[in-house]
């Protein structure tokens, strides 16, 4: 299920939404900033921040979703031997790593998606401007919030 999420600021405080969303549809349709209703623009940095808080609460990132600077996706062969090495890099050497490595060594990608899987192996996965595709049960709305309010994502 393809689903938006949304962040909606009632009394100050970050609210996570998640809408129904057509897979034509655009991100902007969704943004409300006169109404407190921001799309969360989640880049690089802001995903593998959030795989991070997601594997402190027992989530399995599965993989990465990357593409180049002008945001075009890598060809799935690339992309799965990338991404098999941020994981495991994420994993074994944690964030800072990581996040530096993406300055450095992989200065040319772009995270565009995180893949999660929980303990009943249900799968979803977060995308750049808030877009998920997962399973409906998974409970990606309360794990944004918590995440939203501990690290303070974009």
């Amino acid at each position: 299920m393809l689903s938006q999420l949304v962040v909606a600021y009632d009394d100050g405080r970050p609210r996570v939404i998640e809408e129904h969303r057509e897979s034509a549809g655009s991100w902007a349709d969704f943004e409300r900033p006169a109404a407190g209703r921001f799309v969360p623009r989640l880049g690089s940095q802001d995903l593998i921040r959030f795989a991070t808080f997601a594997i402190a609460v027992g989530l399995r990132v599965e993989r990465f979703e990357l593409a180049d600077a002008t945001l075009r996706r890598l060809d799935d062969d690339l992309e799965a031997f990338f991404s098999t090495q941020l994981v495991r890099m994420l994993y074994e050497q944690g964030q800072t790593v990581t996040l530096n490595a993406l300055d450095v060594e992989f200065q040319d990608l772009v995270v565009t998606g995180v893949k999660l899987v929980d303990q009943r192996l249900r799968a979803a996965t977060l995308r750049r401007r808030g877009v998920v595709d997962g399973e409906p049960d998974f409970a990606i709305v309360d794990l944004l919030s918590a995440a939203w309010e501990k690290l303070h994502l974009s």
